[in-house]
C-alpha cells in the first residue's frame, strides 16, 4: 500500500525515512523483475512462448497446449517443454544479472 508522506514541520517527531519513496523504489524493483520474466519468455521461439505462456502462466492443460503448438505425441511435447524451460531459464538468468534482480529471482540454471 502506498501512503502519502507525512511531514512534521516541528522537528519534534522523528521519521524512519520516507515510506512513500521506499515503497515506490520497492515496487519499481519488482516491476523490473517482472519485466525480466516477460522479456525472457519473449526471447524464446514462438512455440516455446506458447508453451510457457499457456501452460505455466495461464494454467492450460497439457493436451490443450499440445494442440496449440501442433504436437501429437507425449514424448514430443515432453522434449519441447524441456527445451522451452531450458531456453527460458538461460534467458532469465541473463536478464536478471543485467538488471540486478538477483534478490528477487534466484538463478534457475545449475552449472556442473
Amino acid at each position: 500500500m502506498v501512503r502519502s508522506p507525512v511531514g512534521d514541520i516541528t522537528g519534534i517527531h522523528g521519521s524512519n525515512g520516507n515510506q512513500f519513496e521506499e515503497t515506490m523504489i520497492a515496487k519499481a524493483h519488482c516491476r523490473l523483475a517482472i519485466s525480466c520474466v516477460t522479456d525472457a519468455i519473449k526471447s524464446c521461439l514462438p512455440a516455446q512462448q506458447t508453451i510457457l505462456n499457456e501452460r505455466y502462466i495461464n494454467g492450460a492443460k497439457r493436451e490443450t497446449v499440445m494442440q496449440m503448438v501442433l504436437i501429437g505425441g507425449n514424448d514430443q511435447y515432453q522434449e519441447a517443454d524441456i527445451t522451452a524451460r531450458t531456453r527460458f531459464a538461460a534467458a532469465l538468468d541473463k536478464f536478471v544479472a543485467i538488471r540486478g534482480c538477483e534478490d528477487l529471482i534466484p538463478p534457475l540454471q545449475v552449472w556442473k
